[in-house]
């Protein structure tokens, strides 16, 4: 899994492609989460080019909500795809693990 890491003045943006699975989880992680002090408050979470999830793709996506939430951020998913939202809503999960709306 591909991380790209972008920050402005009050957001960083994440873009994450490639197989999102145990396969790749540890470097994932690290990719992910090696400098999670260097969050914004705001996270906004592109997942559109995640080619393929599974449930180790799924508790990397929680750990990042938690790690966010508690440096006191939010955390936005901004957007998805059939395959993520499907394995999403398996899990059942709670915003933010729906797609945000863009503002009109």
């Amino acid at each position: 899994m591909d991380v790209n890491r972008k920050h402005n003045k009050t957001t960083t943006t994440l873009r994450l492609s490639g197989e999102c699975t145990i396969y790749h989880a540890a470097s994932a992680k690290d990719a992910l989460l090696g400098d999670s002090k260097g969050f914004d408050k705001t996270v906004q979470l592109h997942l559109e080019q995640i080619s393929e999830i599974d449930t180790a793709g799924v508790q990397l996506l929680l750990m990042l909500q938690r790690v966010v939430q508690h440096a006191g951020g939010t955390l936005r998913l901004q957007s998805s795809n059939e395959t993520v939202d499907q394995v999403l809503r398996i899990f059942n999960l709670p915003a933010p693990w729906q797609t945000q709306e863009a503002p009109a």
